[in-house]
């Protein structure tokens, strides 16, 4: 039995790369969502502030006016395609961590069945140490075994 607790290290280690690439799928995708939300918020500043601009009717000529809303439109059409990016991304995102969840838990079913193994070979070991010890010991009525 003791080959069962060495060919689970195997299994071990396995399940271990596993789960690691899992996360760092998850990492990474946390990442590129974190950089879709920061470039959200810049475009909806610029955007915010380009408005501001054209509510504000400062001395601008009517042309002027005419490229500062077509230019948010524009924005608009980029803010409205960064949103859908960063919807998939996200929905990209609970996949990513819902696949970690599962190889977590399977490493850790993996680690208990080891260590279960473990014990019993160990208990195993014990069980024989005391039987060649208990053969050894004379018995009472000073014969042998």
């Amino acid at each position: 039995m003791a080959g069962k607790s060495k060919r689970m290290g195997t299994v071990l280690w396995l399940a271990a790369q596993s789960e690691r690439a899992a996360a760092e799928r998850l990492l990474a995708s946390r990442r590129e969502i974190d950089d879709l939300s920061h470039k959200l918020a810049q475009l909806q500043a610029g955007r915010s502030e380009y408005l501001s601009r054209l509510a504000s009717g400062t001395t601008m000529g009517v042309a002027q006016m005419r490229e500062l809303r077509n230019f948010v439109g524009k924005l608009d059409i980029a803010i409205s395609q960064l949103r859908q990016q960063l919807a998939h991304k996200q929905d990209l995102n609970d996949q990513h961590r819902e696949q970690w969840q599962g190889q977590k838990r399977r490493q850790d079913a993996l680690g208990d069945i080891a260590d279960r193994y473990r014990r019993e070979e160990a208990r195993a070991a014990e069980n024989k140490v005391q039987r060649e010890i208990d053969d050894r010991r004379p018995l009472p009525d000073g014969g042998e075994r």
